[in-house]
Protein backbone atom coordinates (compact mmCIF):
# COMPACT_ATOMS: atom_id res chain seq x y z
CA UNK A 1 0.00 0.00 0.00
CA UNK A 2 2.79 2.47 0.92
CA UNK A 3 4.55 1.69 -2.36
CA UNK A 4 1.42 2.89 -4.17
CA UNK A 5 1.58 6.19 -2.30
CA UNK A 6 5.26 6.58 -3.24
CA UNK A 7 4.48 5.91 -6.92
CA UNK A 8 1.77 8.56 -6.81
CA UNK A 9 4.21 10.99 -5.16
CA UNK A 10 6.74 10.33 -7.94
CA UNK A 11 4.10 11.22 -10.54
CA UNK A 12 2.66 14.26 -8.78
CA UNK A 13 6.00 15.84 -7.80
CA UNK A 14 8.13 14.58 -10.70
CA UNK A 15 10.59 12.76 -8.45
CA UNK A 16 11.94 9.21 -8.34
CA UNK A 17 11.85 7.46 -4.98
CA UNK A 18 12.47 3.73 -4.89
CA UNK A 19 12.36 1.09 -2.18
CA UNK A 20 15.55 0.66 -0.15
CA UNK A 21 16.59 -3.03 -0.30
CA UNK A 22 16.41 -5.06 2.93
CA UNK A 23 14.10 -2.54 4.59
CA UNK A 24 10.40 -2.71 5.22
CA UNK A 25 9.15 0.77 4.49
CA UNK A 26 12.06 2.99 3.48
CA UNK A 27 12.46 4.79 0.16
CA UNK A 28 15.39 6.68 -1.35
CA UNK A 29 15.38 9.38 -4.00
CA UNK A 30 16.74 12.71 -5.19
CA UNK A 31 15.06 16.09 -5.20
CA UNK A 32 16.16 19.11 -7.22
CA UNK A 33 16.05 22.33 -5.20
CA UNK A 34 17.47 25.34 -7.02
CA UNK A 35 20.84 24.30 -8.37
CA UNK A 36 21.24 21.48 -5.86
CA UNK A 37 20.30 17.81 -6.14
CA UNK A 38 19.61 16.53 -2.63
CA UNK A 39 19.33 12.93 -1.50
CA UNK A 40 16.34 12.14 0.70
CA UNK A 41 15.22 9.02 2.50
CA UNK A 42 11.58 8.57 3.50
CA UNK A 43 10.84 6.20 6.35
CA UNK A 44 7.44 4.98 7.54
CA UNK A 45 6.81 3.44 10.93
CA UNK A 46 3.94 1.35 12.24
CA UNK A 47 2.02 4.44 13.35
CA UNK A 48 1.53 5.82 9.83
CA UNK A 49 -0.91 7.44 8.96
CA UNK A 50 -1.48 8.47 12.59
CA UNK A 51 2.01 9.99 12.36
CA UNK A 52 3.87 11.74 9.56
CA UNK A 53 6.56 9.80 7.69
CA UNK A 54 10.16 10.65 8.57
CA UNK A 55 12.41 12.45 6.09
CA UNK A 56 16.21 12.19 6.27
CA UNK A 57 18.74 14.30 4.37
CA UNK A 58 21.66 12.17 3.20
CA UNK A 59 25.20 13.21 2.27
CA UNK A 60 24.51 16.90 2.87
CA UNK A 61 27.39 19.30 2.27
CA UNK A 62 26.21 22.16 4.46
CA UNK A 63 24.04 22.96 7.48
CA UNK A 64 20.28 23.13 7.04
CA UNK A 65 17.82 24.47 9.64
CA UNK A 66 15.42 21.95 11.19
CA UNK A 67 17.77 19.03 10.46
CA UNK A 68 19.07 17.24 13.57
CA UNK A 69 22.36 15.45 14.16
CA UNK A 70 20.89 12.23 12.72
CA UNK A 71 19.96 14.17 9.55
CA UNK A 72 16.26 13.85 10.32
CA UNK A 73 14.10 16.79 9.27
CA UNK A 74 11.83 18.34 11.88
CA UNK A 75 8.79 18.95 9.70
CA UNK A 76 6.12 20.23 12.05
CA UNK A 77 5.78 21.28 15.66
CA UNK A 78 4.22 18.35 17.50
CA UNK A 79 2.27 20.48 19.96
CA UNK A 80 -1.48 19.97 19.46
CA UNK A 81 -0.93 18.69 15.94
CA UNK A 82 -4.12 17.41 14.28
CA UNK A 83 -3.50 14.83 11.54
CA UNK A 84 -6.27 13.74 9.20
CA UNK A 85 -5.43 10.04 8.99
CA UNK A 86 -8.34 9.29 6.64
CA UNK A 87 -6.23 10.06 3.54
CA UNK A 88 -2.68 8.66 4.01
CA UNK A 89 -1.45 9.94 0.65
CA UNK A 90 -2.30 13.54 1.51
CA UNK A 91 -0.29 13.12 4.73
CA UNK A 92 2.71 11.91 2.71
CA UNK A 93 2.30 14.74 0.20
CA UNK A 94 2.06 17.40 2.92
CA UNK A 95 5.17 16.02 4.61
CA UNK A 96 7.12 15.97 1.34
CA UNK A 97 6.13 19.54 0.48
CA UNK A 98 7.15 20.68 3.97
CA UNK A 99 10.53 18.95 3.60
CA UNK A 100 11.14 20.73 0.29
CA UNK A 101 10.06 24.03 1.85
CA UNK A 102 12.60 23.62 4.67
CA UNK A 103 15.44 22.63 2.35
CA UNK A 104 14.67 25.58 0.05
CA UNK A 105 15.45 28.21 2.69
CA UNK A 106 18.33 30.30 1.34
CA UNK A 107 21.44 30.50 3.55
CA UNK A 108 21.99 34.03 4.80
CA UNK A 109 18.38 35.06 4.26
CA UNK A 110 16.24 36.59 7.00
CA UNK A 111 14.14 33.43 7.09
CA UNK A 112 17.25 31.25 7.38
CA UNK A 113 18.45 33.24 10.40
CA UNK A 114 14.99 33.22 11.97
CA UNK A 115 14.58 29.45 11.58
CA UNK A 116 18.02 28.77 13.08
CA UNK A 117 17.22 30.95 16.09
CA UNK A 118 14.06 28.96 16.80
CA UNK A 119 16.09 25.83 17.52
CA UNK A 120 19.56 27.22 18.13
CA UNK A 121 19.93 25.72 21.60
CA UNK A 122 19.05 22.29 20.23
CA UNK A 123 21.60 22.56 17.40
CA UNK A 124 24.28 23.80 19.78
CA UNK A 125 23.54 21.16 22.39
CA UNK A 126 23.89 18.38 19.81
CA UNK A 127 27.44 19.52 19.06
CA UNK A 128 28.52 19.95 22.66
CA UNK A 129 30.10 17.42 25.01
CA UNK A 130 29.96 19.81 27.98
CA UNK A 131 26.97 21.42 29.68
CA UNK A 132 27.08 24.48 31.90
CA UNK A 133 24.16 25.48 34.13
CA UNK A 134 23.91 29.24 34.31
CA UNK A 135 22.11 31.68 36.56
CA UNK A 136 22.53 34.63 34.22
CA UNK A 137 24.93 37.15 35.78
CA UNK A 138 23.90 40.81 35.90
CA UNK A 139 25.20 42.57 32.82
CA UNK A 140 24.77 45.65 30.63
CA UNK A 141 24.94 46.36 26.89
CA UNK A 142 28.71 46.86 27.22
CA UNK A 143 29.55 43.97 29.54
CA UNK A 144 32.89 42.19 29.38
CA UNK A 145 33.24 40.28 32.63
CA UNK A 146 35.67 37.71 33.98
CA UNK A 147 33.75 35.20 36.12
CA UNK A 148 34.39 31.84 37.72
CA UNK A 149 32.58 28.73 36.52
CA UNK A 150 32.59 26.19 39.33
CA UNK A 151 33.00 22.51 38.46
CA UNK A 152 32.54 19.50 40.75
CA UNK A 153 32.45 15.98 39.28
CA UNK A 154 31.69 17.29 35.77
CA UNK A 155 28.77 19.41 37.01
CA UNK A 156 29.43 23.04 36.06
CA UNK A 157 27.61 26.12 37.33
CA UNK A 158 28.11 29.80 36.53
CA UNK A 159 26.49 32.67 38.41
CA UNK A 160 27.40 36.14 39.69
CA UNK A 161 29.69 34.71 42.35
CA UNK A 162 31.45 31.55 43.40
CA UNK A 163 29.48 31.21 46.65
CA UNK A 164 26.12 31.10 44.86
CA UNK A 165 27.44 28.55 42.36
CA UNK A 166 28.71 26.33 45.18
CA UNK A 167 25.35 26.61 46.92
CA UNK A 168 23.52 25.54 43.75
CA UNK A 169 25.86 22.59 43.26
CA UNK A 170 25.31 21.53 46.85
CA UNK A 171 21.53 22.05 47.02
CA UNK A 172 20.42 20.85 43.60
CA UNK A 173 23.17 18.62 42.26
CA UNK A 174 24.25 17.12 45.58
CA UNK A 175 27.87 17.95 44.75
CA UNK A 176 30.19 19.47 47.33
CA UNK A 177 33.93 19.76 47.92
CA UNK A 178 36.39 22.01 49.70
CA UNK A 179 38.45 22.44 46.53
CA UNK A 180 36.22 22.85 43.44
CA UNK A 181 37.74 23.17 39.98
CA UNK A 182 37.47 26.78 38.79
CA UNK A 183 37.28 27.59 35.08
CA UNK A 184 37.91 31.19 34.08
CA UNK A 185 34.93 32.38 32.07
CA UNK A 186 34.71 35.49 29.89
CA UNK A 187 31.14 36.76 29.74
CA UNK A 188 30.68 39.10 26.77
CA UNK A 189 27.57 40.93 25.55
CA UNK A 190 27.83 41.37 21.78
CA UNK A 191 27.06 44.79 20.35
CA UNK A 192 24.43 43.61 17.86
CA UNK A 193 22.51 40.60 16.74
CA UNK A 194 24.61 38.24 14.69
CA UNK A 195 24.02 34.62 13.79
CA UNK A 196 26.59 32.07 14.96
CA UNK A 197 27.29 29.73 12.05
CA UNK A 198 26.62 26.08 12.81
CA UNK A 199 29.79 24.18 11.88
CA UNK A 200 31.44 20.88 12.67
CA UNK A 201 34.77 22.52 13.51
CA UNK A 202 35.56 25.85 15.19
CA UNK A 203 39.02 27.39 15.55
CA UNK A 204 40.43 29.86 18.03
CA UNK A 205 41.34 32.18 15.14
CA UNK A 206 37.73 32.22 13.91
CA UNK A 207 36.31 32.83 17.40
CA UNK A 208 38.86 35.54 18.16
CA UNK A 209 38.00 37.47 15.00
CA UNK A 210 34.28 36.92 15.52
CA UNK A 211 34.45 38.56 18.95
CA UNK A 212 36.52 41.50 17.69
CA UNK A 213 34.06 42.11 14.85
CA UNK A 214 30.97 42.13 17.07
CA UNK A 215 31.92 44.07 20.21
CA UNK A 216 32.18 47.73 21.19
CA UNK A 217 35.46 49.63 21.20
CA UNK A 218 35.85 49.34 24.98
CA UNK A 219 35.16 45.59 24.83
CA UNK A 220 37.70 45.20 22.01
CA UNK A 221 40.31 46.96 24.12
CA UNK A 222 39.71 44.58 27.04
CA UNK A 223 39.80 41.54 24.77
CA UNK A 224 43.01 42.61 23.03
CA UNK A 225 44.65 43.06 26.42
CA UNK A 226 43.73 39.48 27.31
CA UNK A 227 45.10 38.25 23.98
CA UNK A 228 48.56 39.53 24.97
CA UNK A 229 48.76 37.16 27.95
CA UNK A 230 51.06 34.14 27.65
CA UNK A 231 49.88 30.62 28.37
CA UNK A 232 51.35 27.16 28.18
CA UNK A 233 48.34 25.12 29.22
CA UNK A 234 44.92 26.63 29.78
CA UNK A 235 41.21 25.99 29.78
CA UNK A 236 38.76 28.85 29.51
CA UNK A 237 35.10 29.35 28.69
CA UNK A 238 33.73 32.19 26.60
CA UNK A 239 30.03 32.97 26.81
CA UNK A 240 28.63 35.35 24.23
CA UNK A 241 25.29 37.02 24.94
CA UNK A 242 23.72 37.71 21.55
CA UNK A 243 20.98 40.37 21.51
CA UNK A 244 17.66 38.78 20.56
CA UNK A 245 14.20 40.14 19.82
CA UNK A 246 12.70 38.94 23.12
CA UNK A 247 15.71 37.95 25.20
CA UNK A 248 19.44 37.58 24.73
CA UNK A 249 20.76 34.24 23.52
CA UNK A 250 23.75 32.71 25.36
CA UNK A 251 26.30 30.87 23.22
CA UNK A 252 29.20 29.11 24.91
CA UNK A 253 32.63 27.95 23.80
CA UNK A 254 35.20 25.86 25.63
CA UNK A 255 38.82 26.57 24.66
CA UNK A 256 41.46 24.11 25.81
CA UNK A 257 45.21 23.94 25.19
CA UNK A 258 47.89 21.58 26.41
CA UNK A 259 51.20 22.94 25.13
CA UNK A 260 54.91 22.46 25.70
CA UNK A 261 55.84 26.13 25.39
CA UNK A 262 54.35 29.50 26.28
CA UNK A 263 52.48 31.44 23.62
CA UNK A 264 50.57 34.66 23.73
CA UNK A 265 46.88 33.93 23.44
CA UNK A 266 46.57 35.82 20.16
CA UNK A 267 49.09 33.50 18.48
CA UNK A 268 47.77 30.21 19.83
CA UNK A 269 46.91 27.91 16.91
CA UNK A 270 46.86 24.50 18.57
CA UNK A 271 43.94 24.87 20.97
CA UNK A 272 40.70 22.91 20.81
CA UNK A 273 37.53 24.98 20.52
CA UNK A 274 34.29 23.16 21.27
CA UNK A 275 30.68 24.29 21.63
CA UNK A 276 29.61 24.61 25.27
CA UNK A 277 25.94 23.86 25.90
CA UNK A 278 24.33 26.33 28.31
CA UNK A 279 21.34 25.34 30.41
CA UNK A 280 19.65 28.42 31.83
CA UNK A 281 18.45 28.03 35.41
CA UNK A 282 17.73 31.64 36.30
CA UNK A 283 14.32 32.78 37.52
CA UNK A 284 13.33 34.76 34.43
CA UNK A 285 14.11 31.89 32.06
CA UNK A 286 12.42 29.18 34.12
CA UNK A 287 9.21 31.19 34.53
CA UNK A 288 9.13 32.27 30.88
CA UNK A 289 6.50 29.69 29.88
CA UNK A 290 4.19 30.66 32.73
CA UNK A 291 3.78 34.29 31.69
CA UNK A 292 4.72 35.29 35.23
CA UNK A 293 5.11 39.07 35.75
CA UNK A 294 8.67 39.71 36.89
CA UNK A 295 7.53 41.78 39.89
CA UNK A 296 5.94 38.72 41.55
CA UNK A 297 9.44 37.57 42.44
CA UNK A 298 9.77 40.39 44.96
CA UNK A 299 6.35 40.02 46.59
CA UNK A 300 6.27 38.66 50.13
CA UNK A 301 3.37 36.49 51.29
CA UNK A 302 2.35 35.29 54.75
CA UNK A 303 0.55 31.94 54.60
CA UNK A 304 -1.31 30.92 57.75
CA UNK A 305 -1.86 27.17 57.70
CA UNK A 306 -0.28 24.71 55.29
CA UNK A 307 -2.60 21.76 55.73
CA UNK A 308 -4.60 20.18 52.95
CA UNK A 309 -5.60 23.45 51.23
CA UNK A 310 -2.66 25.59 52.35
CA UNK A 311 -0.05 23.09 51.16
CA UNK A 312 -1.40 23.18 47.61
CA UNK A 313 -1.75 26.97 47.76
CA UNK A 314 1.93 27.28 48.75
CA UNK A 315 3.03 25.06 45.87
CA UNK A 316 0.79 26.87 43.39
CA UNK A 317 2.15 30.25 44.43
CA UNK A 318 5.74 29.06 44.03
CA UNK A 319 4.95 27.59 40.62
CA UNK A 320 3.39 30.92 39.68
CA UNK A 321 6.68 32.68 40.35
CA UNK A 322 6.36 33.84 43.96
CA UNK A 323 9.58 33.29 45.88
CA UNK A 324 9.20 34.76 49.36
CA UNK A 325 6.62 32.97 51.51
CA UNK A 326 6.51 32.84 55.30
CA UNK A 327 4.48 29.87 56.55
CA UNK A 328 3.00 29.64 60.03
CA UNK A 329 1.46 26.35 61.16
CA UNK A 330 1.62 24.75 64.60
CA UNK A 331 0.52 21.25 63.52
CA UNK A 332 2.39 18.02 62.81
CA UNK A 333 1.86 16.08 59.57
CA UNK A 334 0.55 12.59 60.32
CA UNK A 335 0.01 9.64 57.99
CA UNK A 336 -3.79 9.92 58.10
CA UNK A 337 -3.46 13.26 56.25
CA UNK A 338 -1.38 11.97 53.35
CA UNK A 339 -4.22 11.39 50.89
CA UNK A 340 -5.37 14.98 50.95
CA UNK A 341 -2.05 16.76 51.43
CA UNK A 342 0.58 17.65 48.84
CA UNK A 343 3.27 16.03 51.01
CA UNK A 344 3.53 12.26 50.92
CA UNK A 345 3.93 9.25 53.14
CA UNK A 346 7.70 9.55 53.60
CA UNK A 347 7.27 13.09 54.96
CA UNK A 348 4.40 12.06 57.24
CA UNK A 349 6.51 9.30 58.78
CA UNK A 350 8.89 11.96 60.08
CA UNK A 351 6.07 13.41 62.23
CA UNK A 352 7.50 16.90 61.93
CA UNK A 353 5.90 20.30 61.76
CA UNK A 354 4.00 20.90 58.51
CA UNK A 355 5.64 24.28 57.91
CA UNK A 356 9.14 22.80 58.24
CA UNK A 357 8.27 19.99 55.83
CA UNK A 358 6.64 22.37 53.34
CA UNK A 359 9.66 24.65 53.47
CA UNK A 360 11.97 21.77 52.53
CA UNK A 361 9.58 20.57 49.82
CA UNK A 362 9.21 23.99 48.17
CA UNK A 363 12.89 24.89 48.28
CA UNK A 364 13.78 21.48 46.83
CA UNK A 365 11.34 21.91 43.95
CA UNK A 366 11.75 25.61 43.15
CA UNK A 367 15.34 26.87 43.31
CA UNK A 368 14.51 30.53 43.92
CA UNK A 369 11.96 29.89 46.66
CA UNK A 370 12.85 31.44 50.01
CA UNK A 371 10.50 29.84 52.52
CA UNK A 372 10.53 30.80 56.19
CA UNK A 373 8.70 28.16 58.30
CA UNK A 374 8.61 30.68 61.18
CA UNK A 375 10.19 28.21 63.56
CA UNK A 376 9.47 30.13 66.74
CA UNK A 377 8.72 28.73 70.20
CA UNK A 378 4.99 29.30 69.87
CA UNK A 379 3.67 28.74 66.37
CA UNK A 380 0.09 29.60 67.22
CA UNK A 381 -1.33 32.30 64.92
CA UNK A 382 -2.83 34.05 67.94
CA UNK A 383 0.69 34.60 69.26
CA UNK A 384 1.62 36.37 66.01
CA UNK A 385 -1.44 38.60 66.30
CA UNK A 386 -0.11 40.01 69.59
CA UNK A 387 2.35 42.02 67.47
CA UNK A 388 0.16 43.13 64.54
CA UNK A 389 2.77 45.55 63.22
CA UNK A 390 4.59 42.50 61.82
CA UNK A 391 1.76 42.08 59.32
CA UNK A 392 2.85 45.30 57.61
CA UNK A 393 5.90 43.48 56.23
CA UNK A 394 3.83 41.54 53.70
CA UNK A 395 2.24 42.21 50.32
CA UNK A 396 -0.46 39.61 50.96
CA UNK A 397 -1.77 37.58 53.89
CA UNK A 398 -3.43 34.24 53.14
CA UNK A 399 -5.32 32.19 55.70
CA UNK A 400 -5.90 28.52 54.97
CA UNK A 401 -6.60 27.79 58.64
CA UNK A 402 -10.26 26.92 58.21
CA UNK A 403 -10.81 28.75 61.51
CA UNK A 404 -13.47 31.46 61.08
CA UNK A 405 -12.91 32.92 64.55
CA UNK A 406 -9.22 33.59 63.88
CA UNK A 407 -9.93 34.79 60.34
CA UNK A 408 -12.45 37.32 61.64
CA UNK A 409 -9.97 38.49 64.27
CA UNK A 410 -7.32 39.08 61.60
CA UNK A 411 -9.87 40.93 59.47
CA UNK A 412 -10.72 43.18 62.44
CA UNK A 413 -7.08 43.72 63.36
CA UNK A 414 -6.09 44.82 59.86
CA UNK A 415 -8.80 47.46 59.87
CA UNK A 416 -8.22 48.55 63.48
CA UNK A 417 -4.49 48.98 62.93
CA UNK A 418 -4.96 50.51 59.46
CA UNK A 419 -2.79 47.82 57.89
CA UNK A 420 -3.46 48.03 54.17
CA UNK A 421 -2.31 44.51 53.29
CA UNK A 422 -4.81 42.45 51.25
CA UNK A 423 -6.22 39.43 53.07
CA UNK A 424 -7.31 36.21 51.33
CA UNK A 425 -9.24 33.53 53.23
CA UNK A 426 -9.94 30.03 51.88
CA UNK A 427 -11.67 26.89 53.13
CA UNK A 428 -13.50 23.76 52.02
CA UNK A 429 -17.06 22.78 52.78
CA UNK A 430 -17.82 19.11 53.65
CA UNK A 431 -18.42 16.13 51.39
CA UNK A 432 -17.24 17.78 48.18
CA UNK A 433 -20.11 20.25 48.04
CA UNK A 434 -17.76 23.19 47.50
CA UNK A 435 -15.08 25.58 48.63
CA UNK A 436 -14.44 29.31 48.89
CA UNK A 437 -11.72 31.92 48.43
CA UNK A 438 -12.38 35.45 49.69
CA UNK A 439 -10.28 38.57 49.10
CA UNK A 440 -10.78 41.53 51.45
CA UNK A 441 -8.85 44.60 52.65
CA UNK A 442 -8.26 45.60 49.05
CA UNK A 443 -8.98 49.06 47.64
CA UNK A 444 -12.74 48.93 48.06
CA UNK A 445 -15.61 46.68 49.11
CA UNK A 446 -16.80 44.94 52.25
CA UNK A 447 -14.80 43.12 54.88
CA UNK A 448 -14.84 39.47 55.94
CA UNK A 449 -17.21 40.25 58.82
CA UNK A 450 -19.80 41.40 56.26
CA UNK A 451 -20.14 37.77 55.15
CA UNK A 452 -20.73 36.68 58.75
CA UNK A 453 -23.22 39.42 59.68
CA UNK A 454 -26.99 39.41 59.85
CA UNK A 455 -28.04 42.00 57.26
CA UNK A 456 -30.60 43.56 59.62
CA UNK A 457 -28.99 43.45 63.04
CA UNK A 458 -25.30 43.01 62.22
CA UNK A 459 -25.10 40.16 64.71
CA UNK A 460 -22.56 37.39 64.10
CA UNK A 461 -23.98 34.49 62.09
CA UNK A 462 -22.60 31.51 60.21
CA UNK A 463 -21.01 32.12 56.81
CA UNK A 464 -23.85 33.68 54.80
CA UNK A 465 -22.93 32.12 51.45
CA UNK A 466 -22.34 28.60 52.74
CA UNK A 467 -23.54 25.71 50.60
CA UNK A 468 -24.77 23.75 53.64
CA UNK A 469 -27.72 24.47 55.88
CA UNK A 470 -26.92 26.25 59.13
CA UNK A 471 -26.76 24.40 62.44
CA UNK A 472 -25.29 21.05 61.30
CA UNK A 473 -22.22 19.38 62.80
CA UNK A 474 -20.00 17.67 60.22
CA UNK A 475 -17.14 16.64 62.50
CA UNK A 476 -16.02 13.02 62.58
CA UNK A 477 -13.40 11.39 64.77
CA UNK A 478 -10.82 8.65 64.35
CA UNK A 479 -9.49 8.53 67.92
CA UNK A 480 -11.18 11.03 70.17
CA UNK A 481 -10.96 14.82 70.10
CA UNK A 482 -7.39 14.82 68.77
CA UNK A 483 -8.53 12.93 65.68
CA UNK A 484 -11.51 15.13 64.77
CA UNK A 485 -11.89 15.97 61.08
CA UNK A 486 -14.38 17.05 58.42
CA UNK A 487 -14.68 14.83 55.36
CA UNK A 488 -13.61 16.14 51.95
CA UNK A 489 -11.30 14.74 49.30
CA UNK A 490 -7.96 15.78 47.87
CA UNK A 491 -9.76 16.79 44.67
CA UNK A 492 -11.93 19.17 46.69
CA UNK A 493 -8.82 20.54 48.35
CA UNK A 494 -7.03 21.10 45.06
CA UNK A 495 -10.07 22.80 43.54
CA UNK A 496 -10.24 25.26 46.43
CA UNK A 497 -6.47 25.77 46.37
CA UNK A 498 -6.58 26.50 42.65
CA UNK A 499 -9.26 29.18 43.02
CA UNK A 500 -7.39 30.63 45.98
CA UNK A 501 -4.09 30.75 44.12
CA UNK A 502 -5.66 32.47 41.12
CA UNK A 503 -7.27 35.01 43.42
CA UNK A 504 -3.95 35.63 45.22
CA UNK A 505 -2.12 36.24 41.95
CA UNK A 506 -4.89 38.54 40.74
CA UNK A 507 -4.65 40.58 43.95
CA UNK A 508 -0.84 40.81 43.76
CA UNK A 509 -1.00 41.90 40.12
CA UNK A 510 -3.47 44.64 41.05
CA UNK A 511 -6.26 43.14 38.98
CA UNK A 512 -8.59 42.52 41.94
CA UNK A 513 -9.16 45.75 43.85
CA UNK A 514 -12.71 45.08 45.09
CA UNK A 515 -13.64 42.61 47.82
CA UNK A 516 -14.33 39.34 46.01
CA UNK A 517 -15.95 36.01 46.85
CA UNK A 518 -14.89 33.15 44.59
CA UNK A 519 -16.65 29.81 45.16
CA UNK A 520 -16.92 26.44 43.47
CA UNK A 521 -19.74 24.00 44.04
CA UNK A 522 -20.09 20.29 43.33
CA UNK A 523 -23.03 17.93 43.62
CA UNK A 524 -24.79 17.26 46.91
CA UNK A 525 -25.18 13.48 46.59
CA UNK A 526 -22.58 12.45 49.19
CA UNK A 527 -23.62 15.15 51.63
CA UNK A 528 -27.30 14.24 51.44
CA UNK A 529 -26.59 10.50 51.57
CA UNK A 530 -24.90 11.16 54.91
CA UNK A 531 -28.07 12.78 56.24
CA UNK A 532 -27.17 16.45 55.82
CA UNK A 533 -28.99 19.28 54.06
CA UNK A 534 -27.90 21.95 51.59
CA UNK A 535 -28.55 25.67 51.98
CA UNK A 536 -30.96 27.81 50.01
CA UNK A 537 -27.91 29.59 48.58
CA UNK A 538 -26.66 26.28 47.16
CA UNK A 539 -30.07 25.60 45.63
CA UNK A 540 -29.98 28.98 43.94
CA UNK A 541 -26.50 28.29 42.55
CA UNK A 542 -27.44 24.95 40.99
CA UNK A 543 -30.65 26.22 39.43
CA UNK A 544 -28.76 26.76 36.18
CA UNK A 545 -26.20 23.97 36.59
CA UNK A 546 -26.76 20.49 37.92
CA UNK A 547 -23.16 19.64 38.74
CA UNK A 548 -20.01 21.73 39.07
CA UNK A 549 -19.88 25.47 38.77
CA UNK A 550 -17.97 28.56 39.84
CA UNK A 551 -19.49 31.68 41.36
CA UNK A 552 -17.58 34.94 41.46
CA UNK A 553 -19.00 38.11 42.89
CA UNK A 554 -17.87 41.36 44.43
CA UNK A 555 -19.46 42.49 47.65
CA UNK A 556 -19.91 45.89 49.24
CA UNK A 557 -19.91 46.76 52.96
CA UNK A 558 -23.20 46.21 54.74
CA UNK A 559 -24.35 49.13 56.85
CA UNK A 560 -24.75 47.12 60.04
CA UNK A 561 -21.31 45.40 59.92
CA UNK A 562 -19.57 46.46 63.16
CA UNK A 563 -16.08 46.25 61.64
CA UNK A 564 -16.96 48.34 58.59
CA UNK A 565 -18.65 50.86 60.92
CA UNK A 566 -15.41 51.12 62.86
CA UNK A 567 -13.49 51.67 59.62
CA UNK A 568 -15.75 54.53 58.56
CA UNK A 569 -15.40 56.16 61.99
CA UNK A 570 -11.59 56.18 61.87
Amino acid sequence: MIENYIEQLNRDRNVRFSHVPETTDEFHGKVSIGTESLELRISFNNHFPMEFPFFYLENSKRFYPHVDKDNKLCLFENSSLLINSVDPYIILLDAFDRAVEILSIEPGSTQYTSEILKEFNAYWGERSLLQLHMVTPKYTFNSFELLDSVCINHKIVLSDNKELSLSILDSYFNERTDSPYIIKTYFIKLSKFVSIPIKDVYTWKWLRLFILQNTTSSQKAKFKKILKNKYKTFRIFIILMIPGMKRDIPVGFSINRKGNSYKILEKVNDSKVKPLSIKMIDYEYMTLKTGTPSNLKDKRVLLLGCGSVGGYVAANLCQSGLCCIDILDKDILYVENVHRHILGFSDALKEKNKADLMSNYLEDHYPFAEIDPMNCVNRDVRELLKTPERLKNYDLIVSALGEPTINLEINKLLIEQKISVPFVVCFNEPYGIGGHAIAVNVTQGGCLRCLYSDILSGELISFSTSFVKEGQNFSKTISGCAGTYVEYSSLDTQQTALLTSRLCISVLKGETNTSTLLSWYGNSITLENNGFAVSDYYKACISSSKYNGIVQKSFEPIEVCPVCKMKHQQ
